[in-house]
């Protein structure tokens, strides 16, 4: 979450959901052709390879197995499911190969979550068409992008964690907006305060319909920890208790702001998620301070 040395060339701010949530929302069920994906080359985010592969993946072992099903009918259903198997194997490591490929080296945390969700969206499909030979691969494929998930969570939180554990006025400062006597007068939202807050956003719309049983709320409880920890130490930074309160109140509103869809919150009901912050803007930031 904070910037390093070098710059990505990206072409989608990894912070910023926008509109890459359309790819769970399409209507449209078709894997684009192999002519069309070789002449693209456009940039694409990650869940995009993600999604046209396991399309065409589920729309082809989906039709196999029921044709399987009606050839060997005087089979039992033990006998054709371990047929099958032995069938798509070489399909199921491609996939597995294809997803580990794609994030292993990321730090594109919502790229990851929606892949999750595409894949649960694939074990729909699956469960609908009543194909149970690829239960194990759809297994698979969430053993490999839930610990990418959190790796890349702990990341996050960890760059937060050594600039707020830095007793130092010089690491703090080097991440102000402002030098001089503007870094002391400054009550404006930091910088860091829109990645955070847009990050927040995109991980709670994500799972506005998740699971209890899900690792996101403990990743997510302690990102939120980590940077109340540094905003606090930024409004340390010079200024009166005036200065520090509105410095609070804008950062925290504007976080509020950002979260804020159709008209409501997404509220993740922990202490330290939306409902803290509403909590904190409301009293004038005063238990922060």
């Amino acid at each position: 979450m904070v910037p390093g040395g070098r710059t990505g060339a990206a072409a989608h701010d990894p912070f910023s959901l926008g509109r890459r949530i359309d790819i769970l929302r399409t209507g449209n069920q078709i894997a684009i052709s192999s002519y069309l994906a070789e002449e693209d080359t456009s940039f694409h985010g990650i869940e995009v390879p993600f999604r046209n592969f396991n399309l065409a993946l589920v729309d082809n072992v989906a039709a196999e197995y029921s044709f399987m099903t009606e050839m060997f009918s005087t089979m039992s259903f033990q006998q054709i499911s371990r047929k099958a198997s032995e069938v798509f194997s070489s399909i199921f490591s491609l996939g597995q190969g294809l997803a580990k490929q794609l994030v292993e080296n990321t730090t594109d945390s919502l790229g990851v979550l929606m892949c999750v969700r595409l894949n649960q969206q694939a074990a729909f499909e699956l469960q609908r068409r009543k194909v149970p030979v690829a239960d194990s691969y759809i297994n698979g494929i969430n053993m490999l992008l839930w610990p990418r998930f959190q790796v890349i969570m702990d990341t996050h939180c960890e760059s937060l964690k050594r600039i707020g554990t830095n007793t130092g006025r010089s690491a703090v400062s080097a991440l102000s907006l402002a030098g001089g006597d503007d870094l002391n007068q400054s009550s404006a939202p930091h910088f860091l305060t829109q990645r955070f807050g847009q990050l927040l956003h995109g991980i709670l719309v994500l799972s506005s319909e998740a699971g209890d049983d899900e690792p996101v709320a403990n990743s997510l409880a302690r990102l939120t920890t980590e940077f109340d920890g540094l905003l606090t130490k930024l409004s340390r930074i010079g200024g009166d208790a005036k200065r520090r309160e509105r410095f609070l109140y804008n950062n925290y509103s504007l976080i509020m702001t950002i979260i804020s869809v159709s008209g409501r919150s997404y509220c993740w009901g922990s202490a330290n998620s939306t409902a803290g912050y509403a909590r904190q803007v409301s009293n004038g930031t005063k238990a922060a301070l």
